[in-house]
């Protein structure tokens, strides 16, 4: 997918784009580009020889279709196919409709690297149930007991929001809690201060941990944590801003015992590409003593 982020590097989405766009100008005639093709963004590129180009996606237009994507509190399935017919069935334990995607996308780049355009459908994809993903992507710290805890790299609005619709489906019945760290150059700025008042919309509770190196940014520059804790609270979602980390343990390891206590099941999920103080490792020890 094609948008914007990296600010400190990238001016706005078309300077994004501009570089796309370089990038594809690189690929050799007998290379290919397999692209999103459900991205109204990447269909905007400049396509130096459109023969070359793999669309993969759910609509219509794409040349390797994931259709009947299912997910529930054991994993999700999906089907591949192409004009010539189905090409695999997938179960596997990875969350979201984004990751069956990266799993489609990879093994389309694979099966075209090692059989080439006209038969890149004979790659076989059973080994994609073993897969388990990777660490600090939807990364179960904690997996069972009255407080489930995830730890989760997202940072960019897109991601959180389908992180959460995804947990939503696989969590069906649990409180849950999404706790925050604005820390990369982009999610601590200003510029995402609207996205971020809509992402959270599958999270019960929101916790906004203190901005990273908050001092090295202008006010007018910053995330106004307190604006959109005001935001997402109006909006039906408690949310509460904490300047100090510890603080914001303190407050999570608190509701955790007292539901717990109460039999409530919750699940919390971290939102970081960075270290959040070490304050999620603290959480999920709690957490599993509360079995």
């Amino acid at each position: 997918n094609l948008e914007f982020d990296h600010g400190d590097i990238f001016r706005d989405l078309p300077d994004v784009r501009r570089t796309f766009n370089h990038l594809l100008k690189t690929v050799p005639r007998s290379g290919h580009v397999v692209i999103n093709g459900d991205d109204p963004e990447v269909a905007t590129l400049d396509y130096v020889n459109p023969a070359q180009v793999v669309r993969v996606g759910t609509g219509s237009a794409c040349d390797v279709r994931i259709t009947g994507f299912a997910e529930t509190t054991e994993g999700s399935s999906f089907r591949l196919e192409t004009a010539a017919g189905l090409w695999a069935e997938v179960r596997w334990g990875l969350p979201g409709i984004y990751n069956a995607r990266n799993a489609a996308m990879a093994a389309v780049a694979s099966g075209l690297a090692v059989f080439g355009r006209e038969g890149f459908t004979r790659l076989q994809l059973d080994s994609l149930a073993k897969f388990l993903g990777v660490k600090r992507r939807q990364e179960l710290l904690v997996p069972e007991g009255p407080v489930v805890v995830v730890e989760d790299f997202g940072h960019h609005p897109g991601a959180i929001r389908l992180t959460l619709a995804s947990l939503r489906a696989r969590y069906p019945d649990r409180f849950i809690t999404a706790a925050f760290e604005p820390r990369s150059n982009t999610a601590r700025s200003e510029v995402f201060q609207q996205e971020f008042a809509e992402c959270f919309t599958p999270a019960d509770r929101v916790l906004i941990g203190a901005i990273h190196r908050y001092e090295k940014l202008a006010p007018g520059k910053r995330l106004d944590t307190a604006r959109l804790s005001a935001e997402l609270t109006a909006q039906g979602r408690p949310t509460e801003y904490c300047q100090d980390n510890q603080q914001l343990l303190a407050r999570l390891t608190s509701e955790n015992t007292v539901e717990a206590a109460k039999q409530r099941k919750r699940l919390v999920v971290f939102f970081t590409n960075g270290s959040f103080d070490g304050i999620i490792g603290a959480c999920a020890k709690h957490a599993a003593g509360l079995v």
